[in-house]
């Protein structure tokens, strides 16, 4: 089927995209990009848990 594909802007993509994307995809996708951005951050020292589902940034100094 790739063989078979023609060339797409970048405008039918995303037009494609939310064509195709239900809410709830999104919510999941959201959901576990915030989930690895949380773990990147707390990795980096850059936030701390304070409390269940509770961070916060550490002090830039």
């Amino acid at each position: 089927m790739r063989n078979e594909a023609t060339v797409a802007t970048k405008s039918q993509v995303v037009q494609w995209l939310r064509d195709g994307l239900v809410p709830s995809d999104l919510d999941d996708f959201i959901e576990s990009l915030a989930g690895r951005a949380i773990g990147s951050l707390c990795g980096q020292k850059l936030m701390v848990k304070t409390e269940a589902r509770k961070y916060r940034l550490t002090d830039s100094q």
